[in-house]
């Protein structure tokens, strides 16, 4: 059998865990590793350095906007198809003219639907019950490429970063093992998005992860979890500083007369504070020195 040759290009943990995937298709022969030695933007980030040494690949290391760098470098490889799963930066379209097979990308989230930035964190601050991993054949516009297998996900009241972040990678790799060989045969139909639905997110900011007492339980409570571990964790100010808020609680239903921010009760194992309807408990932070009952949280 005739194996494909393949560029895998990514820089998060997931881009790993989709490598290992794609690495064991008997259809695919991957001949090149695109990826970054650091990142100051993704808290999940992951360099492929070690996967290229596994396979004996002498890896593109790239800043992401070094186009002509990557054009050569994969021309020099003889790619026939790219896998992009990962990588936060689009490319222009001589570049995805070179792949005979095109340039398969992937996206946490019902495309067309929440195409854009930071899909498991916005999914989770906006209280949604449900999400998807879909893998689509890339073009030059955000996420809009023909989709080729799109699964559904539950996201459940008790999910947070992590766990539906790794529910979304144990899918996605099951999926590609399933896709691709049809889609190599020709016996897969690529389905066009519709442009009369859907909707672009935004890039989170840093002011998208304060916590405001103002906002009722639920959703500082979803900002806490969106925000946990791998992403750098929701904040709060006190005292002219921001600390972490890591995993909270909800207390009980408040009276309307005490002002949000105001801290109820310091013990050893939680710090508990009104917002707009219920107390809050903190239950893990990076308060260097706790605050005192009777102070406020901004």
């Amino acid at each position: 059998m005739k194996k494909v040759k393949a560029i895998v290009i990514g820089s998060v943990k997931i881009s790993k865990d989709l490598f290992h995937s794609i690495h064991k298709l008997k259809e695919i022969k991957i001949v090149g590793i695109i990826t970054k030695n650091k990142s100051i933007i993704n808290s999940d980030f992951y360099s492929l350095n070690k996967e290229a040494k596994k396979i004996s690949i002498k890896p593109l290391i790239s800043n992401g906007r070094d186009y002509e760098k990557i054009i050569k470098y994969v021309k020099d490889s003889k790619a026939e198809i790219c896998f992009c799963i990962g990588w936060s930066h689009l490319f222009p379209q001589k570049f995805l003219n070179i792949f005979s097979y095109g340039v398969i990308g992937f996206h946490p989230s019902k495309i067309p639907y929440n195409k854009g930035r930071h899909p498991i964190i916005w999914t989770i601050v906006l209280g949604l019950t449900e999400t998807a991993t879909s893998f689509f054949l890339m073009n030059s516009k955000v996420d809009e490429g023909k989709i080729l297998s799109q699964k559904k996900i539950k996201v459940s009241k008790e999910d947070n970063a992590k766990s539906l972040y790794n529910k979304i990678s144990i899918q996605a790799c099951k999926q590609i093992r399933l896709f691709v060989p049809d889609f190599i045969n020709g016996s897969l139909k690529a389905k066009k998005q519709s442009s009369k639905i859907g909707n672009i997110w935004r890039k989170r900011t840093f002011d998208d992860g304060v916590i405001d007492w103002r906002m009722n339980f639920k959703a500082i409570e979803n900002l806490v979890k969106a925000l946990s571990a791998p992403y750098p964790g929701a904040s709060c100010l006190y005292n002219g500083k921001y600390y972490k808020i890591l995993k909270v609680s909800k207390g009980k239903k408040m009276s309307n007369n005490i002002e949000p921010g105001k801290v109820l009760n310091v013990s050893k194992h939680k710090i508990t504070v009104k917002c707009w309807d219920y107390s809050v408990n903190i239950l893990q932070h990076s308060f260097s020195k706790n605050p005192k009952k009777g102070e406020y949280l901004c």
